[in-house]
């Protein structure tokens, strides 16, 4: 069943790899071979780029769809937790460090866009999802200041006022402190990206 997975993944057909193995899991899931089929599953939903044009202009992952991403992550962990030794762990740990960051990349992509329509809720929905979700990513920062700012245009002053004391204490160096933020277009073409 492994085997087949591997062979619908390498022919390009990832959707049929999928099915094949979870049937795998939920059939043996005492098998020794377990570790390899977790880290199959995450491997295949971490490359899967979602099309030809992603392929072409370089589409970094946090601009992709989540759902794939959130599989890899989850079959991921699922074998770095129950499988510490294997020797797929240290590959599945490091790609769930980089998933964390792209799908945080992902909140303040969508973050803003919401700011630039002016659905400045939205936004701050987005940025908070991201400061509960991936707490501990480089991208907290500027989504702190963007609350700030969609606050204050949503004329709640108060909630603006507090957001940037969290902002300066967590952050005292940051740029934001001193200046609010300012949209910036984060655009889904990259093809100077290396």
């Amino acid at each position: 069943m492994l085997d087949l997975a591997y062979a619908y993944y390498n022919s390009d057909t990832p959707e049929l790899a999928i099915p094949e193995i979870d049937l795998f899991i939920r059939t043996y899931p005492t098998n020794s071979n377990m570790d390899y089929a977790l880290y199959l599953k995450g491997y295949i939903n971490y490359y899967n780029d979602n099309g030809l044009m992603a392929q072409f202009s370089k589409q970094d992952l946090s601009e992709r769809d989540p759902k794939g991403l959130k599989d890899a992550y989850y079959a991921f962990s699922e074998l770095v937790t129950k499988f510490p030794n294997s020797k797929y762990a240290p590959d599945a740990k490091q790609k769930m460090n980089y998933l964390v960051n792209a799908l945080a990349r992902g909140e303040l992509f969508r973050a803003r866009y919401y700011m630039q329509i002016k659905a400045y809720l939205a936004a701050i929905g987005r940025s908070q999802a991201l400061i509960k979700n991936y707490p501990n990513t480089e991208y907290v920062e500027e989504a702190l200041a963007l609350q700030v700012v969609a606050y204050r245009e949503l004329g709640e002053l108060t909630q603006s006022q507090q957001t940037q004391q969290v902002l300066n204490l967590n952050f005292p160096k940051s740029p934001y402190v001193k200046s609010p933020w300012q949209f910036k277009d984060m655009p889904w073409y990259s093809f100077w990206r290396s």
